[in-house]
């Protein structure tokens, strides 16, 4: 029995890098449904299924980072919250409005920008008077 060995690779090379580019699309794709359905959504009590197809999109966008990185990539706490979480906080509170900190955030964002405001020398004046 002869063993044959394909010495030409490329056409094979070329099918990985394209479905590895279809991967990267449709996990992005994913990506932006789930974002825009978790940040804009109020499911109704009727609307069961509703929530029931945004869990298999989050499950299924979580099986399609597994099979595109591994377990090396890891989805980290804001990847774990949205796979498995996500949808069982809907089922509970139909919206994820109340639970945003949205509010943290933009006072954080004007604090931020006050503090850089402030001309350096009173920084300095401050810090000096102090001691």
């Amino acid at each position: 029995m002869q063993r044959r060995v394909c010495t030409n690779t490329s056409h094979v090379s070329m099918e990985v890098e394209e479905d590895s580019t279809e991967s990267k699309s449709e996990a992005c794709s994913l990506w932006k449904e789930i974002a825009i359905i978790t940040r804009d959504s109020e499911f109704e009590k009727d609307e069961e299924h509703l929530i029931d197809i945004f869990d298999v999109k989050c499950k299924e966008w979580g099986f399609l980072l597994l099979e595109m990185f591994g377990t090396s990539l890891g989805t980290g706490d804001y990847g774990h919250l949205i796979i498995e979480h996500v949808p069982i906080l809907f089922r509970s509170h139909r919206s994820l409005h109340h639970l945003s900190n949205q509010g943290f955030e933009a006072a954080h964002k004007l604090q931020r920008q006050l503090l850089v405001r402030v001309p350096m020398t009173s920084k300095r004046d401050s810090v000096y008077s102090e001691s």
